[in-house]
């Protein structure tokens, strides 16, 4: 964490209007540029989350941005990619809106949870071109990048990437300057090493989520049906046996698979049914079942 003094020094780091700031992972970014689109997340999370920034049923998707290079959410990490954003063009067919997650008064005691959240809301799971949007990249690697061959080819795909659809890029080597994006290091592809075509740098290994998939079962599926997965019965369990277990999972499950192609599906029949929240889908599910 950054020393209280040289946080409130930094605090003039702030965005100019126009600009949003959105702090992700080498591996996402590639996706991002691969794609040339940003998945968004729903936003019917329960709990802390519910709701936020949110005052429209049908722009449930977002993009979590900040309008701070300091925001809470990012300030403190060690390596990873600072996305800056054309917060103009974004707002021209999206809504944004801020959104203090922690409140104003758990920021007065702690400081470091100021995150100045904007979130970018729409009707659509993606946000498209995203080259249309990033006007720069920021990179700083993880600290063994020089011995680490999965680390250098993550870079290297970033780098073709960035070239090729002719965004600036830049790196650093210090965190504080990544923070406030200036002395950025020279790094070119002479620095990294050429990896074998097998190291996949996109995508991580993952399970299906076969939570969401069990929850979409009961909400589709007849009430005559008798023959459900191992899954829908698990849901079936909870929602009668143990209604806290019932709520909790299914908040677990839906932040888990938060941009998996399952809940997108899940997200689209609710809506047919106008559902739109978490609290929609318990209600309707144990009127249906129990």
């Amino acid at each position: 964490m950054l020393p209280f003094k040289k946080w409130n020094s930094l605090q003039e780091a702030r965005a100019s209007d126009d600009v949003l700031y959105h702090a992700t992972s080498e591996y996402v970014v590639i996706q991002i540029l691969k794609s040339n689109s940003f998945k968004l997340v729903p936003d019917i999370a329960v709990g802390a989350d519910a709701g936020l920034g949110n005052s429209s049923k049908r722009k449930i998707w977002y993009l979590s941005t900040t309008r701070h290079k300091l925001g809470g959410y990012h300030k403190d990490n060690t390596w990873g990619v600072m996305l800056n954003l054309d917060g103009n063009r974004i707002s021209h067919n999206n809504k944004i809106v801020a959104v203090d997650y922690w409140g104003a008064s758990f920021a007065a005691v702690d400081r470091s949870k100021m995150e100045a959240e904007d979130r970018v809301l729409s009707a659509k799971p993606e946000l498209k071109p995203a080259t249309k949007f990033i006007r720069s990249i920021h990179v700083l690697p993880k600290s063994n990048w020089v011995s680490d061959d999965h680390e250098k080819q993550r870079l290297r795909d970033i780098m073709m990437l960035a070239k090729k659809k002719g965004i600036p890029l830049f790196h650093y080597d210090d965190r504080e300057n990544w923070l406030v994006q200036k002395n950025p290091i020279k790094l070119d592809m002479n620095d990294l090493k050429k990896q074998d075509k097998s190291i996949n740098t996109s995508t991580r290994l993952g399970r299906k989520d076969k939570g969401i998939g069990g929850l979409m079962e009961l909400l589709v599926a007849p009430k005559t049906t008798k023959n459900f997965s191992d899954y829908a019965k698990k849901w079936l369990d909870r929602m009668k046996y143990y209604a806290h277990d019932y709520e909790t999972q299914m908040s677990a499950d839906f932040h888990n698979a938060k941009t998996s192609d399952e809940l997108k599906r899940l997200i689209q029949v609710m809506h047919k049914k106008k559902l739109y929240s978490q609290k929609d889908l318990q209600d309707y599910l144990k009127k249906k079942w129990t």
